[in-house]
């Protein structure tokens, strides 16, 4: 006779429950107890700056860099090229093109022809910019403004020409901007993420550049500077959208099927103890609803 073996035997799947919340809780504050002894004393930084850094006083308290990924081309906002006009409707010189190949959605084209800007252009500031007619208000502030015209990529598509805009090399692997920045400044904030990042929803019939989590990982720098990436999700459970993911059950777990199955589960009376078994037996029958939630 083994009492253990008993004991489970007789043990009821209310029983089991319960002494399981209070163990859970246990853990939980065995987990937490060294954390909080070792809490950063006051004035400690989290996520602190490389030795040495800044080695000047800082001015800018936060960087926020906007990533408009299929947003308009700089022929159209900042790039003014006058001397396409004259060329309009022209084929595309071999010498510009230099035996480049061409992206999968101009190859099927008959014709390769110049095309300018539709829109009007203006200088702007004291600077005397270029700016089209598409941006007005930023075109006030275009002083403020520091405009590169000199980065290029040999990428003819986007993927790889966003990868090396954010990480410096065409080929993932590399750590991104944001992580750089993590890295080398840290942060003053000790109870958000040094990177955070937001990506954008689009509906499943919108035509929409693909965003690779490459573009905000940390890459070989330690996973602490990886940016945490936060959206717009909507779940099937509730109408409510929620910034985080992983807060709330799939689609699936929300279904009739789940539903019915908890309804099913409350119909067993509380006395019912289940037949004799091996303790094994015991914790699949007690563990397989559960998992169903």
């Amino acid at each position: 006779m083994n009492p253990c073996h008993d004991y489970l035997n007789h043990l009821t799947r209310r029983q089991f429950f319960a002494g399981a919340g209070l163990a859970m809780g246990g853990v939980a504050l065995n987990w937490l107890a060294p954390r909080l002894r070792a809490a950063p004393a006051p004035g400690t930084l989290i996520h602190p700056p490389m030795p040495g850094f800044p080695h000047f006083a800082p001015k800018a308290k936060r960087v926020i860099y906007l990533h408009m990924n299929g947003g308009p081309s700089q022929l159209d906002t900042f790039d003014y090229k006058p001397g396409l006009q004259e060329h309009y409707d022209v084929e595309l010189p071999g010498s510009i093109r230099m035996g480049q190949r061409i992206t999968t959605m101009t190859s099927g084209q008959a014709r390769f022809p110049v095309a300018p800007s539709l829109f009007k252009w203006a200088q702007h500031g004291k600077s005397g910019a270029w700016v089209s007619e598409l941006l007005p208000w930023t075109a006030k502030l275009v002083d403020d403004l520091a405009i590169v015209r000199s980065v290029h990529t040999n990428a003819i598509n986007h993927d790889p020409a966003c990868t090396f805009l954010m990480t410096g090399s065409e080929i993932p692997g590399k750590g991104s901007l944001g992580s750089w920045i993590s890295y080398g400044l840290g942060s003053e904030n000790n109870d958000l993420p040094a990177f955070v990042v937001l990506t954008p929803k689009w509906s499943s019939k919108a035509q929409a550049q693909a965003l690779f989590t490459r573009m905000w990982s940390s890459g070989f720098l330690p996973g602490s500077h990886n940016g945490v990436a936060c959206g717009r999700r909507a779940t099937r459970c509730s109408s409510s959208k929620i910034p985080t993911a992983w807060i709330r059950p799939p689609a699936a777990r929300c279904s009739t099927r789940s539903r019915s199955s908890t309804t099913s589960r409350t119909r067993v009376p509380a006395t019912r103890k289940p037949s004799r078994a091996s303790p094994s037996t015991k914790w699949r029958f007690a563990c397989r609803p559960a998992c169903r939630t």
